[in-house]
């Protein structure tokens, strides 16, 4: 009798925490799957939200700016952030311009030890 007692305790404790350890994994994956937006790029003259619409240079830094304050790391952007995402920024493999007068990525300077 009390062999039983001592199995089925176990046995009920591991359950338990199977069943605590499984929720949160499960919840978070489907929060995840439902907030997954694709980020592709898309052509300025395809966003729908009218604020994305006929933007100046200038208006696309200060909303980069706007943007990158508003969000917390690994937070999901809105619908209407995404989009101007996708539509006005480059990719850093992006070339425009193959030419050999375009400014290089970053600058390098040399230093002389005496």
């Amino acid at each position: 009798m009390y062999y039983i007692k001592k199995v089925s305790a176990i046995l009920v404790t591991l359950a338990l925490l199977l069943g605590i350890f499984s929720l949160p994994t499960s919840s978070y994956a489907s929060t995840n799957e439902e907030s997954n937006q694709s980020l592709e790029p898309i052509d300025p003259s395809q966003v729908t939200y009218e604020s994305n619409k006929n933007l100046s240079d200038e208006q696309v830094s200060d909303r980069f700016q706007e943007i990158n304050s508003k969000y917390d790391i690994e937070e999901p952007f809105s619908a209407e952030d995404a989009e101007f995402i996708r539509a006005y920024a480059s990719s850093p493999t992006d070339s425009t311009d193959n030419d050999s007068n375009s400014e290089p990525m970053f600058q390098t300077q040399s230093i002389k030890l005496n």
